[in-house]
């Protein structure tokens, strides 16, 4: 199977620099997609999301037509036979998600979507992350969400996590690198 790499993080943990960095560093021999949920290709995605009230089925299609765009970026990404590094991932849907949708993101993501090979979790304190991100609108909302995605990822079996209060930018990448060298048998 085609190694995937998943860096994954909330704002402001330095996700976009070590991926830029990484990507620069590994060269052709790499490819990196986005798999964050905005800036999706499909125009009726956006349209349902200016509705004011969703029915189940509208969720459902909604649902269905972002997991589309989703499988359209991996496989677009997997098929060039490069090292893959997916910025975010899609499980931060079901993550993030609440109630009906929480249930139809999990089962969307557990049933019928490819697992990275291997998951790169950056996190930092929530201060951190609102001082390098400035237009982030509820700051209670992103405290609550980076405790899902610790609660998550810290203690994820298989997860490589990166301090980014504690290391810079530079070593951050240099020991992102030598963990991409060792996963890869040094083939890269």
């Amino acid at each position: 199977m085609k190694k995937t790499i998943a860096i994954i993080g909330v704002d402001g943990t330095g996700k976009s620099t070590l991926i830029n960095q990484l990507q620069e560093r590994l060269g052709d021999m790499a490819v990196t997609k986005y798999m964050g949920s905005v800036r999706f290709e499909d125009p009726r995605i956006s349209e349902y999301e200016k509705k004011e009230s969703l029915s189940i089925v509208d969720i459902i299609k909604i649902q269905l037509l972002i997991y589309k765009c989703f499988w359209n970026r991996y496989r677009s990404a997997v098929m060039t036979n490069k090292l893959v590094l997916f910025d975010r991932y899609v499980n931060e849907r079901y993550i993030n998600a609440k109630g009906k949708y929480k249930i139809l993101n999990t089962l969307l993501y557990k049933c019928f979507f490819p697992k990275p090979s291997h998951i790169f979790y950056l996190y930092c304190t929530a201060e951190t992350s609102l001082k390098r991100k400035d237009d982030i609108p509820d700051k209670s909302v992103f405290i609550a969400m980076k405790k899902r995605f610790d609660d998550y990822y810290l203690n994820k079996k298989n997860c490589f996590c990166l301090n980014s209060d504690v290391y810079s930018a530079e070593e951050l990448t240099e020991q992102a690198y030598k963990k991409i060298i060792k996963l890869s048998n040094g083939k890269i």
